[in-house]
């Protein structure tokens, strides 16, 4: 058996395949055929036997979340793609069953991380879906006119499916998951502590923001989800960050400002907060450089009131207070940018990204801390 890059020459044996394999109502002319090897031809491949073809697999960049119509030429202007769509796969009866569509299909993944597509999608027909849900494909969910296209297209069990490519870190949520339970073990003493003071609402409100932070993130970044349940983990994921930049400012402005200050503060911090919690829920698509640079903006919206800060809490609190916003402002940076790469399949960016941001946290925490002792 031998997987190569389809040829010209290859169409009239694919095309039998293709009659032998699929429905007339699905089948495609070798004008389509022509069509689509022309614009595509270098992601196609063919499944040998010897000398003769005994299966196919066309796959090419595409926008996620559409699909290209069935039986019809592609339009002169193609859509700016953004995934790799698998349009067909089609292997003999004598050759189903030996693993040979797997094989296919993880070229066809690697072809695609190649091009720096992260989402792999197509079109679930006929009794296909129970093939593709196994393989780890999920449907997409489209509008009820878009459906209704599909179906005609494609017929009336046609599913729209996508699989993510991304490559989890080995390392991924380890870091928060661990300091959520060093949080966890050290927020509570911290909380009990303060029962008796002012700042037990405040380091209260602190200690549930942190938490949250932390174990969202764990969760989100330990938990393979469905594309649909990443969403909306993802969501949650960015609304803690608002939470924690807005707790953390809480103790440390009901004890160092003065009231009017603190109040002025907090009222600051927390509508941005809202704000960017709002953004993360229904504005989900500005880039990750543009959402850094709203925590940035939110941490140092402190700087006005740093004096103040200083001459009430010390210089070595002060001290840490910083060495905190610069391990925030370089952990925002690494997100932003996407760099450093290291090792993407152990560490990569976002491990850093997390080990500065429990860097900053365990800094404030001991501010914090200092406060209530």
């Amino acid at each position: 058996m031998n997987l190569r890059v389809m040829k010209q020459e290859d169409l009239p044996q694919v095309i039998e395949v293709q009659r032998q394999t699929f429905t007339e109502d699905l089948r495609e002319t070798h004008e389509v055929f022509l069509d689509r090897f022309e614009r595509f031809g270098e992601y196609f491949l063919i499944l040998e036997d010897g000398t003769n073809i005994v299966g196919y697999a066309l796959a090419f960049p595409w926008l996620h979340g559409d699909s290209p119509v069935n039986n019809q030429k592609f339009p002169i202007v193609l859509p700016s793609p953004t995934c790799f769509y698998l349009h067909d796969i089609a292997i003999l009866s004598s050759h189903q069953g030996k693993g040979f569509a797997q094989a296919m299909l993880e070229k066809i993944e690697q072809k695609a991380r190649s091009l720096g597509f992260e989402q792999l999608s197509l079109m679930s027909v006929s009794q296909s879906g129970n093939y593709w849900d196994q393989a780890g494909f999920t449907p997409l969910e489209v509008s009820k006119e878009k459906q209704a296209r599909l179906l005609e297209n494609y017929g009336e069990n046609a599913r729209l499916m996508t699989l993510s490519l991304k490559v989890k870190p080995l390392l991924r949520g380890h870091f928060h998951q661990a300091m959520f339970f060093t949080a966890l073990g050290a927020c509570i003493p911290l909380t009990v502590r303060s029962y008796s003071s002012d700042l037990f609402l405040p380091i209260l409100i602190y200690s549930l923001c942190a938490l949250t932070m932390l174990g969202i993130s764990t969760l989100y970044h330990r938990v393979t989800w469905s594309v649909k349940k990443r969403a909306f983990w993802k969501k949650l994921d960015h609304c803690g960050i608002y939470l924690m930049i807005a707790g953390c400012f809480t103790p440390v402005s009901m004890a160092g400002l003065s009231a009017d200050s603190a109040k002025v503060l907090l009222i600051t911090i927390w509508s941005i907060a809202v704000l960017g919690i709002f953004q993360s829920v229904f504005f989900t698509n500005i880039p990750k450089f543009a959402s850094s640079i709203l925590y940035v903006v939110a941490g140092y919206m402190v700087l006005p009131y740093f004096s103040e800060l200083y001459e009430s809490l010390g210089m070595q609190n002060s001290i840490l207070i910083i060495a905190g916003g610069v391990a925030y402002t370089i952990g925002a940076v690494c997100y932003g940018l996407k760099r450093p790469v290291f090792y993407p399949k152990i560490f990569g960016y976002h491990e850093f990204f997390h080990i500065l941001i429990n860097t900053g946290a365990i800094l404030h925490f001991i501010v914090i801390s200092s406060l209530v002792a």
